[in-house]
């Protein structure tokens, strides 16, 4: 991503894509939202940890399978900057499904928190599709209910920028 700065005129900076390398895959399933870690003292030292049990645990195993059947140009990890985009999609709620009208995609605005969702796929991906979530600039997420008959499933999609220059 370059940035533009005119300092003579005293201008914002606009910043400009140059988009490297673009990836896209899709991981089918309910997304799960990474939860708030439990706490134990080992000692005299607090530990954070996520309970071994938790569906957390399958679905970033799905998101790392997914990335890993790309093909070995995309599969390589991602350097400098890196634009991540997620779209979520949740099954459809009995409230909400018709058998006569068209089911179209609505938006979800219920739980789990869409920054719960993120926290899920970018730490599952650190390590695989880049060495540490740091790199990752911008995000943008959707979280929707499936139209029709369509089943759930996460879009991911990630870009990888120019290095800033002034």
């Amino acid at each position: 991503m370059a940035i533009k700065n005119n300092a003579r005129t005293g201008e914002r900076p606009v910043m400009e894509r140059n988009v490297m390398r673009t990836c896209n895959f899709r991981v089918p399933g309910i997304p799960i939202a990474q939860p708030r870690p439990k706490v134990a003292l080992r000692g005299k030292h607090p530990h954070a940890y996520v309970p071994k049990k938790h569906p957390v645990h399958n679905y970033r195993a799905s998101v790392v399978a997914a990335f890993s059947k790309l093909n070995s140009t995309y599969r390589r990890p991602f350097e400098g900057a890196i634009s991540i985009g997620l779209t979520f999609w949740f099954p459809r709620t009995q409230a909400i499904t018709w058998k006569t009208k068209p089911m179209l995609t609505l938006p979800k605005t219920t739980k789990p928190d869409v920054d719960n969702l993120v926290k899920g796929v970018m730490d599952a991906l650190e390590g695989h599709a880049y060495e540490s979530d740091a790199a990752v600039v911008e995000v943008r997420a959707l979280k929707w209910y499936v139209p029709g008959d369509a089943g759930p499933r996460t879009d991911v999609s990630l870009c990888e920028f120019n290095g800033v220059s002034e």
